[in-house]
């Protein structure tokens, strides 16, 4: 597995592997310490939306020093986007988890230059994954 990005906000890490395909790892017992054990997901969907996915992540790990230096403002969309990975993850459809992100994105704006290049991967994705749902 090829880490992309790290969410230490949310324990969430999103890697690829060999084929390329997309994962998802989270510790989803919370109420074990550490949250207990790793729990890795293959991402589903077709693929131009994980391709979109994909290339956002890449955006978010290149402002991994931002995002989480601004853990109070960044920290509904990573969690937004994380939401995302899970109905993707579980194969279920993401329309809802889509709304949800949207509404976090724009609600509230990301400052700088860094945020003006994760709403731009942002905007592309939501493109992507509103002509495929």
């Amino acid at each position: 597995m090829n880490t992309i990005f790290v969410d230490s906000l949310n324990w969430l890490e999103y890697a690829n592997d060999a084929e390329g395909n997309l994962w998802l790892a989270d510790y989803p017992h919370s109420e074990m310490h550490g949250g207990g054990p790793r729990r890795e997901r293959k991402l589903m969907s077709e693929a131009k939306v994980l391709h979109a996915f994909e290339n956002l992540l890449r955006v978010l790990a290149q402002h991994t020093q931002e995002l989480h230096g601004n853990s109070k403002t960044t920290q509904p969309h990573l969690s937004a986007i994380g939401s995302l990975a899970a109905a993707l993850a579980d194969g279920s459809s993401i329309g809802s988890s889509l709304s949800q992100a949207r509404r976090t994105f724009g609600w509230s704006f990301l400052p700088e230059a860094w945020g003006e290049s994760i709403e731009s991967a942002w905007a592309k994705f939501t493109a992507v994954a509103e002509n495929a749902t």
